[in-house]
């Protein structure tokens, strides 16, 4: 007889504690091709990650800039 894989389905990733440029950009009511300019000259109101040319930027630094809860913007 045959044995069969599992169909139990993998467990959720836990939520993103970055957001990507392009949502900061978003978010702070930048164009996309300006939050990356800010961004590569440390110009942005929030930290940027940098993880060889990615870059990320922490979801609890944007919100306190915005003035809103972490846990609204992990959850998006």
């Amino acid at each position: 007889m045959a044995q069969f894989a599992s169909t139990t389905a993998p467990a959720p990733l836990p939520p993103s504690e970055t957001v990507s440029v392009e949502v900061a950009a978003a978010r702070l009511g930048l164009s996309r091709g300006k939050a990356y300019e800010l961004a590569r000259h440390n110009a942005l109101p929030v930290p940027v990650l940098r993880f060889g040319r990615k870059m990320a930027i922490p979801a609890r630094a944007l919100d306190r800039v915005l003035g809103g809860d972490s846990a609204d913007v992990i959850a998006r």
